[in-house]
């Protein structure tokens, strides 16, 4: 599976470099999906290559990085100026059920051009009929023809005749499979630069012959794959311009109750340069995940966690995941203050709390079990303030009956104060499981953002993440690494 899916990020690439030939209208990218089987367990391509694909030409070093030095002859720039050379129109490229490889492209060329291209780039091939056969030791074997104005590659011939085959209206495409009708939404794939989808298998992280770091961090990539459920059903979309870069991700997951009552959130002012905001059940979610992910990286560190956090409940005299963190929530909100006076930024982070009463008592007892000193300051009507401290770090609590703030110093938990009291209310989306939306500088305060909305309903989770003022070309840049390291 391993070559097979490195051989798809290839032929996207070529796509990619080749993108400036692309003068098909979006509305063909439907045509181009109906012909595809509903059993297909990966695609990738794009609408209208000639606009979208464009911005991603400085990604093709990534793509490049993963292909092996079987295929790189693929992205030499006398193959790609005769791709770009041909194609005319959006593509597809994809795995079939039997993890077989396949390309489906616009073209406005013939097959004698097809062959002339061939022969100057010095690929090895022959033609059976209406069919070229690529030599199967030279950088991609397989099978391409052209047809109906679009070229279709394949490594084996009834996967070719099926994609270029004029499809039975009433025959399924992916596009009718339940993971299509879920995810596979036409007016978002047209508008993206580029798309990708796979059903329910999960991607190859591991291998066998990883050692020392690089075996840590595969091991730590299928993990957190695992916990984020990407081996679930799911689109990615692309929208690459020169301001930014938009990723869209969608999940089809099992089902799950939605969050009731919200509770109390105040809104997070624009000055804020840091800030994150959102709703889950109770705080106990993330302790759940965070012991999903110790399963999925190593089960014996799992247990070794469980068997700790048994001995801390013993200790403190109550269950910290089930009462302490199950009573906070479910809004919960953080932020960076502005700097003042040409001082530090603070931060603060903001809780709903079920049971204040509960809270303080627990919060005292973890200080105690901590050896950490604990001290009410002072009272502000409904609102107790405490001093602590954790691991040498000074903390301020504020609680009040629905409420709960914690800032570093008694100056930001006073601002933060403020801030709870002067704002206005904000809701989450009615149905959701969770929501969780994040501002944060990527570079500077004035440079680069980094913007994220994300929300589990009750079948889907879906991901919207700008990446605002940050190029193609830098992005390409950053994520070679480690394409080069998960290789």
């Amino acid at each position: 599976m391993r070559n097979s899916t490195r051989a798809v990020w290839i032929l996207v690439a070529v796509a990619v470099l080749a993108c400036d030939a692309f003068a098909a209208p979006p509305d063909d990218l439907e045509a181009l999906l109906r012909r595809l089987p509903p059993d297909c367990v990966a695609i990738a391509g794009s609408a209208d290559a000639s606009a979208g694909l464009a911005p991603l030409q400085p990604w093709v070093p990534m793509l490049a990085a993963r292909a092996g030095d079987k295929l790189k002859g693929l992205t030499d720039p006398q193959f790609v100026a005769a791709a770009a050379g041909m194609l005319d129109g959006p593509a597809v490229a994809g795995l079939s059920a039997e993890r077989t490889v396949f390309l489906l492209a616009g073209i406005d060329k013939t097959q004698p051009d097809v062959l002339t291209a061939l022969d100057n780039l010095s690929i090895d091939h022959s033609l059976d009929g209406d069919t070229i056969v690529l030599a199967p030791d030279g950088p991609i074997g397989g099978l391409i023809r052209v047809q109906g104005g679009l070229l279709g590659y394949a490594a084996d011939r009834e996967l070719l005749d099926r994609i270029l085959a004029v499809p039975d209206a009433d025959a399924p495409s992916i596009l009718d499979s339940p993971d299509g009708v879920a995810l596979l939404r036409l007016d978002e794939l047209q508008a993206a630069s580029a798309f990708a989808f796979k059903t329910g298998w999960a991607p190859e992280i591991l291998s066998d012959s990883a050692t020392g770091a690089e075996a840590l961090l595969r091991r730590g990539a299928h993990a957190v794959a695992r916990t984020l459920r990407l081996d679930a059903p799911l689109v990615l979309r692309l929208h690459v311009g020169r301001a930014g870069t938009r990723i869209g991700f969608a999940a089809r997951l099992p089902r799950a109750e939605p969050l009731g009552e919200a509770g109390r959130l105040f809104a997070l002012p624009d000055a804020c340069p840091e800030k994150g905001w959102g709703w889950m059940h109770s705080m106990a979610d993330l302790a759940d995940l965070h012991e999903d992910f110790l399963a999925a990286f190593d089960p014996d560190v799992a247990a070794e966690f469980r068997e700790e956090m048994a001995e801390v409940n013993a200790d403190l005299g109550y269950d910290f995941r089930q009462e302490f963190l199950g009573n906070l929530g479910p809004g919960w909100a953080r932020a960076v203050l502005p700097a003042q006076d040409g001082g530090l930024s603070e931060w603060f982070w903001a809780y709903g709390v079920q049971d204040s009463g509960k809270l303080i008592r627990q919060a005292e007892a973890l200080a105690r079990f901590a050896a950490e000193p604990w001290e009410e300051t002072a009272s502000e009507g409904p609102v107790r303030r405490f001093s602590t401290r954790a691991f040498t770090i000074p903390l301020e609590l504020a609680v009040d009956e629905h409420l709960a703030l914690l800032a570093p110093s008694s100056d930001a938990l006073h601002r933060a104060l403020a801030l709870a009291r002067e704002s206005e209310a904000i809701e989450p989306q009615t149905g959701i499981v969770w929501e969780s939306h994040s501002i944060a500088p990527l570079e500077e305060s004035t440079g680069p953002r980094m913007i994220m909305d994300a929300r589990r309903l009750a079948e889907r989770v879906e991901v919207e993440l700008l990446l605002e003022g940050l190029g193609p070309q830098q992005l390409g840049a950053a994520l070679l690494p480690v394409s080069m390291m998960l290789r």
